[in-house]
């Protein structure tokens, strides 16, 4: 029950949010901003990812490889709005691994004094039509926790100004959700 809750969740988030005007560049969603039903999709032309599939999903995520691929994954992401690459800050991207934990059990933002913060949640079902053709499958996984962001003009216009130079990226997997924190200075 908790895991559907999740899944209206995000796609309620991208339809209430599809007016932002962000394109998505993704390799395993389609979203289209101009449809009054926007959902999220697979980009392989099904309606529905396969939730039937967890086992699978659950077994090729390594959390190591992902946060690995995180910093290039968002310096990417930047680079497809035509936005300059930035920094991580290491102490930054500590202070929100530990923050991404907290979010399992209250979801909400943290009191931060300077910079900006963006959290999300992310099911894993959105994973479950990824091909071995695709690529590597925990890259593409760190590229859709900022393609999460795309329906949210609030967040892509944190994630995307250029008055932040330094980012930090945390995220915590639990029960077939990741819970993702993002903080910038």
């Amino acid at each position: 029950m908790k895991t559907l809750f999740l899944i209206l969740t995000i796609l309620l988030t991208f339809n209430v949010n599809s007016q932002s005007g962000y394109k998505l560049y993704s390799k395993v969603w389609l979203f289209d901003f101009n449809s009054k039903t926007s959902v999220v999709q697979p980009i392989n032309g099904l309606v529905s990812f396969r939730y039937d599939y967890l086992d699978s999903v659950n077994s090729k995520i390594d959390t190591n490889k992902i946060k690995s691929y995180l910093f290039e994954s968002f310096n990417e992401f930047r680079n497809d709005y035509g936005k300059c690459s930035v920094v991580e800050d290491k102490q930054l991207t500590i202070d929100c691994q530990k923050y991404s934990k907290k979010l399992v059990k209250k979801y909400c933002h943290d009191k931060i004094t300077k910079g900006a913060e963006c959290i999300s949640m992310l099911p894993i079902e959105t994973f479950t039509l990824i091909k071995k053709t695709d690529g590597d499958f925990n890259k593409l996984v760190s590229e859709c926790i900022f393609d999460i962001f795309v329906a949210s003009k609030a967040h892509m216009s944190i994630l995307l100004d250029e008055k932040y130079k330094e980012f930090g990226f945390g995220f915590t997997l639990e029960d077939s959700t990741i819970h993702i924190v993002i903080r910038c200075k």
